[in-house]
Formats: structure tokens, C-alpha cells, sequence
């Protein structure tokens, strides 16, 4: 008996040991910021073109997501500040907004960014059925749409628009509490472009679910990196 009780006794003293050795929810976001903010840097991104407290938005925000990823279902709620909230990346051609997109896709921190024609063009050949199908998470998980408002809108059903339909659907969802980060980038260049090219109802419901982030000038990592979408090794999860 007292053998039984002296072995419980070490498991015990082990299993709290090992629970002091875990890192804090402080260290974990600390250390997967300076991760996410390294593969930036090695990636030559320049985020001179967007504003400092948007830029440390950007950061935590993605930080967050990797450390929820790397922790499953444990995190509780209140823990990630940002779960539910994406961005929207608005600003001229060549400002390097797909290119973050991609670097932040590389590190898993959002979802590879699909293009606005991509859909279109799966829509045009089998119709919401099959591009709902070919993009399960399109309609009510984490998606990042890339280029919104570059091509003309494509009728669906009822008077909205193809890009209309799939950001009411997601709203509705988003706003049920779902786990649906939309991530977006676009050459409209804010809010009132939003609202003019979609409406005041899809331009309210995007600046609900995500922070519009205005990104200026050209960004000259672009046009050094053309491949940046290939990500190293050392750049994937483990």
C-alpha cells in the first residue's frame, strides 16, 4: 500500500512540474509574435504603407490565431482578444496587400487567400452548388477572398450579386457566433468605396466583422519576391 501511495505521490509532483514548465498565455503570444514578425521581415515585406497601431493590429491578430491553432479547444474564452474579427486590406494595385495575405498564409496564420475570378469562374461552370462544394469554407468557416470588386459582378440568385450573397451568408453565420474570420483584400479604397459598390448593408456588415486597414503607396518588396507564395521549410508548421 504505502508503494501504491509513494508512486501517486511522484506522479503527482511530476504532472505538477510539468504544468510549471508550460509557458503562459503571455510567453505563447510573445513567442509567435516574434515569429510571425521574423518571416515578415525575411520575407523583405515593407509596412511602411500602413499605420503603426494597424501594423500591431495585424501582428496580434495573427499571433493570436497561431497560438489558438497550436492549442486546439483548450483556450478559453475571452484568452484571444481578436477570434472573431479579420481585416479588410484596402488600397491601390501594387501596395503589397495579396502579398501579405500570402506571407501570412505561408505561416498558417489566415487562410490561403482565394481569388474574387477564381470563384467567379467555378461559379459560371456548375453555379453556387459546385462552388460551395469545391470551397466548403466559403460559406461558414475562416476564408480569405483576395482582390475583392476586381471583376464585375456575376448575378447569382435574387437581385444580389455572386460576392454579395456569399458575404450575407457568412454575416448571418459570423453573427451567430460561428468561427468564420473573413480576411479580405481589395483595390476599393475604404468604406464609402464599399458602400458604393456593394451597398450600406454589406459595407456595415464588413466593417462589423473585420478592421478596414488602409495600405498605401508601393511596396518594394513586392517586386522582389515574386515568389513569395513558395514558402521554405523552416516557414511551415512543424
Amino acid at each position: 500500500m504505502e508503494n501504491t501511495w509513494a508512486a501517486a505521490a511522484v506522479r503527482a509532483e511530476q504532472e505538477k512540474q510539468q504544468e510549471a514548465e508550460q509557458p503562459t498565455m503571455e510567453q505563447r503570444l510573445e513567442n509567435a509574435k516574434k515569429h510571425v514578425e521574423a518571416t515578415l521581415e525575411k520575407r523583405g515585406y515593407d509596412h511602411a504603407g500602413i499605420k503603426e497601431e494597424h501594423w500591431d493590429f495585424i501582428i496580434q491578430l495573427a499571433s493570436e490565431r497561431l497560438v489558438k491553432a497550436s492549442l486546439g479547444e483548450t483556450i478559453s474564452v475571452g484568452e484571444i482578444t481578436n477570434e472573431h474579427i479579420g481585416f479588410i486590406l484596402v488600397g491601390e494595385p501594387m501596395a503589397g496587400k495579396t502579398f501579405l495575405m500570402r506571407l501570412l498564409a505561408v505561416i498558417k496564420a489566415i487562410p490561403s487567400p482565394i481569388g474574387e475570378a477564381t470563384l467567379k469562374n467555378d461559379f459560371q461552370t456548375g453555379g453556387m452548388e459546385r462552388m460551395f462544394s469545391t470551397y466548403p469554407d466559403l460559406r461558414n468557416r475562416d476564408f480569405s477572398l483576395d482582390d475583392l470588386g476586381a471583376l464585375d459582378e456575376v448575378k447569382s440568385y435574387g437581385n444580389g450579386g455572386l460576392i454579395k450573397s456569399i458575404l450575407f451568408e457568412r454575416y448571418e453565420h459570423w453573427q451567430a457566433g460561428q468561427s468564420c474570420t473573413t480576411f479580405i483584400s481589395t483595390n476599393l479604397e475604404g468604406y464609402n468605396d464599399l458602400k458604393e459598390s456593394y451597398g450600406i448593408q454589406i459595407a456595415n456588415r464588413l466593417a462589423n466583422m473585420c478592421a478596414i486597414i488602409p495600405v498605401q503607396g508601393k511596396n518594394k518588396g513586392v517586386s522582389v519576391n515574386k515568389r513569395f507564395f513558395m514558402a521554405e521549410k523552416q516557414d511551415r508548421p512543424k
